[in-house]
């Protein structure tokens, strides 16, 4: 591994020798490793329907942000990072395993922070879930009980630093063990809550009353005993946690914003993947320039246009979405410039002219701008899109017409909780970059997320969670 120092920081030469981090000062937090599963006491009726993948993502999400919302407000409005890659890979460990909100926060960086921040907030207006009635606690409160339960240390911690390009790090931990101390018997009761509250809301989004979601996160939900105080997590050996998954070197990707580093989870994931089991990791080396547009409207039609191509040039090797990449604004170039395209072109090859034979795509129509409380957004407006001059699909919202059936399809056809969570009426996010326009995939996640927990939440407290299933 490379130890080296990008120059656009503070100085650090790579690697920390057998350091040792106390345990922090917790804003009413501590520390817990990955949560034991949920062992059911019993099979429930045929009468339970089944989850669909869905009703799993949108609970898993929201679940994140009513845990979340406790400490919104501080964690938005405090964005201290660290003067390290290595600090900033250190602050994201310890508060990662302690549930210290607050300082996760903190560390992660701003672009990819904000992609919950508008979630945020509304989950805090809503007082964060569960049914204090049924002795059933909230997320917010369960999480907040689990900070409070233990401190966390990190001990003979060291790592490995490469310079992927201007102002990323990839820092790969070599050793290190997180160390949580407390009360064994508060902390086995903060994960017994904690996993009734996830219970709780993972019942209401399966279409459970309220007095039905209640019991069943009481009887699916043993109380946690095999977790004892003080617990040892080795970060060079994290598969002992779960022996049946690889062995996985964590790496963590950290990014300058301001003068400060920040931990990317996007590209940390990344970045962990690919060196699964002592593999090396296929990075780039560059950031691919933007090509903005001259108008918001002009933006989408080129993303879109460009979306398009590259995918069907993928499908004959010839080409490694470049335009497309090129379409977006930093924070996602970054991302896919660094990871996607490497891994496109060992996959394909480098790409290249199309040949005399490959199908000539061809758009016609404008986007154009939809409402929205102050960020710039477009959907398509009849937009066509032809094959050889042939067309075959007509876009118009949400929706498309399928030009050799006449058949129209729509999002809030195929599932009603679109237009239930207000998503009908949203498009793609525009921000301006280099003079023009390009498309935020961040920023589009967070006004989606936005508006569904908002609308969710209502729906929630109205009792009408029937209405996301038809």
């Amino acid at each position: 591994m490379n130890n080296q120092s990008t120059g656009n920081g503070p100085g650090y030469d790579g690697q920390h020798p057998q350091q040792s981090w106390p345990a922090q000062p917790q804003p009413a937090m501590g520390g817990m490793p990955p949560l034991p599963e949920i062992h059911p006491q019993h099979q429930h009726t045929a009468k339970r329907r089944r989850r669909t993948g869905w009703i799993v993502g949108l609970s898993a999400a929201v679940v994140v942000l009513l845990a979340l919302g406790a400490w919104g407000v501080l964690a938005l409005t405090s964005r201290s990072g660290a003067d390290t890659p290595e600090n900033a890979a250190v602050k994201l460990l310890r508060s990662a395993a302690g549930f210290d909100i607050v300082t996760l926060s903190q560390v992660v960086s701003p672009s990819e922070l904000g992609v919950v921040a508008g979630p945020i907030q509304e989950v805090m207006k809503s007082g964060g879930g569960g049914n204090p009635g049924a002795d059933i606690p909230g997320v917010q409160s369960a999480v907040q009980e689990l900070n409070a339960a233990a401190n966390v240390s990190l001990e003979n911690f060291q790592s490995d630093t490469t310079e992927i390009t201007d102002g990323v790090v990839a820092v790969r931990i070599r050793s290190g063990q997180l160390i949580i101390e407390g009360d064994t018997a508060r902390y086995q009761q903060a994960l017994t809550d904690m996993q009734r509250a996830v219970a709780y809301e993972s019942a209401l989004m399966d279409g459970a009353t309220e007095e039905e979601a209640a019991e069943r996160a009481k009887n699916d939900v043993e109380p946690v005993t095999d977790v004892t105080l003080p617990k040892t997590i080795d970060l060079e050996h994290l598969d002992e946690l779960d022996p049946s998954a690889p062995d996985v070197k964590l790496s963590l990707v950290a990014v300058q914003e301001d003068g400060r580093w920040y931990i990317s989870p996007v590209m940390s994931l990344f970045e962990t993947l690919s060196t699964v089991t002592g593999g090396t990791a296929m990075r780039g080396d560059e950031v691919l320039p933007a090509h903005p547009a001259k108008t918001p409207e002009a933006a989408g039609l080129q993303f879109l246009e460009n979306l398009l191509t590259d995918s069907m040039a993928v499908t004959q090797g010839r080409s490694t979405f470049e335009n497309t990449i090129g379409s977006l604004a930093v924070p996602e170039r970054r991302v896919l410039s660094l990871y996607l395209l490497p891994l496109i072109e060992q996959t394909l090859g480098s790409g290249g002219p199309s040949g005399p034979g490959a199908p000539r795509l061809k758009l016609s129509g404008d986007f154009e701008r939809v409402k929205s409380t102050g960020d710039i957004m477009v959907l398509p407006e009849k937009v066509t899109v032809s094959i050889d001059g042939q067309p075959q699909l007509t876009l118009s919202g949400t929706c498309a017409l399928v030009a050799s059936s006449g058949q129209e399809s729509c999002l809030e056809d195929a599932w009603p909780g679109f237009e239930a969570l207000g998503l009908d009426e949203l498009g793609l996010v525009i921000v301006k970059e280099d003079g023009g326009y390009v498309v935020s995939i961040y920023d589009t996640v967070r006004v989606w997320l936005q508006t569904a927990s908002e609308n969710y939440l209502k729906l929630r407290d109205a009792g009408e969670l029937d209405r996301l299933r038809g």
